[in-house]
């Protein structure tokens, strides 16, 4: 998990334009075994985890843009790109990638105790969204 997200980190998108995160997020959503529609709101992603059938849901938001921030950080995860950062700390995620306090990959099939589906919003941009 680490190495995604040093490499969201690396390689930071602002609002609209998350075209490479949008993919990259969609693409490990998949790799978990969960439904995926692309394409919401321009950038953004929803993932659902069907553990049953289900009549209400659970939802789950993160936000996947970077803010236009030169980053100052030493790490060797630091953005590639000038004036462009991965952090923001509006949420409770990882707003860079995509990721909500706990990633998807965190709750397997056999482990939601419930019948409802768990749905991954991933957000194109929220901060100053016009």
């Amino acid at each position: 998990m680490c190495g995604w997200r040093h490499d969201f980190h690396l390689h930071p998108e602002l609002g609209f334009k998350e075209h490479r995160t949008a993919e990259n997020v969609a693409d490990l959503l998949e790799e978990f075994g969960i439904q995926i529609h692309r394409g919401i709101g321009g950038t953004g992603i929803v993932g659902i985890l069907q553990s049953g059938d289900g009549k209400r849901s659970i939802g789950l938001r993160a936000d996947m843009d970077a803010l236009p921030i030169t980053e100052s950080g030493t790490c060797e995860y630091r953005s590639q790109h000038d004036v462009v950062s991965s952090f923001s700390g509006s949420s409770g995620g990882d707003e860079a990638s995509g990721t909500p306090s706990f990633p998807p990959g965190g709750l397997p099939r056999h482990q939601v105790a419930s019948d409802d589906p768990v749905m991954f919003i991933i957000g194109p941009k929220t901060a100053g969204a016009s």
